[in-house]
């Protein structure tokens, strides 16, 4: 049964088994959270790094 209020799942659900991870449901919600979860916050982690590198070459500076 698929309870939903949006017409879509962003992020799949992970199985709470440890080896339901080597089935082919289990490889979908690995690559799931990567690509929602990990890429983003990497790509925000690294503006956040980069912005404060340069503040501080700019204090530097001065």
């Amino acid at each position: 049964m698929n309870v939903s209020l949006r017409p879509w799942q962003v992020i799949k659900v992970a199985p709470f088994a440890l080896s339901s991870y080597a089935t082919p449901y289990g490889h979908q919600v690995i690559i799931s959270e990567l690509l929602w979860v990990w890429l983003p916050g990497g790509v925000l982690m690294g503006i956040l790094g980069w912005h404060r590198w340069r503040i501080g070459d700019e204090k530097r500076a001065r």
